[in-house]
């Protein structure tokens, strides 16, 4: 009787030790996929901040070229309107504008 007894609480003692280990499975397992979702969240937040650098890069970049395009289109406008200006000066010079009249209109500037 004592050796069941003892037999039953040995039983006894492996069941509960199978069922803690068991537990302690699904514990760690459960341990595990968080660390994998934080992981893969970890990714996705860098990759994300990686992109929005990206195009804040490229919209600067674009910001920058369209101020250049402008600046060059405004330059280009000035030597045009200057290249109009000196062929009109010229053209009264030779028609026999007084100088004085002519300073004037030297002086004045073209705005745009």
């Amino acid at each position: 009787v004592l050796s069941q007894a003892a037999q039953m609480e040995k039983e006894q003692f492996q069941r509960i030790l199978q069922v803690q280990r068991e537990a302690q499975e699904v514990e760690v397992s459960k341990m595990h996929a968080r660390e994998n979702e934080n992981l893969a969240h970890n990714v996705a937040l860098r990759s994300q901040i990686s992109d929005n650098h990206e195009l804040r890069q490229r919209n600067r970049q674009e910001f920058l070229d369209e101020g250049a395009k402008q600046r060059y289109a405004v330059e280009k406008e000035r030597r045009r309107i200057e290249a109009i200006k000196s062929t009109k000066m010229e053209a009264l010079r030779r028609a026999g504008v007084p100088p004085k009249y002519l300073a004037e209109l030297e002086g004045s500037k073209a705005a745009f």
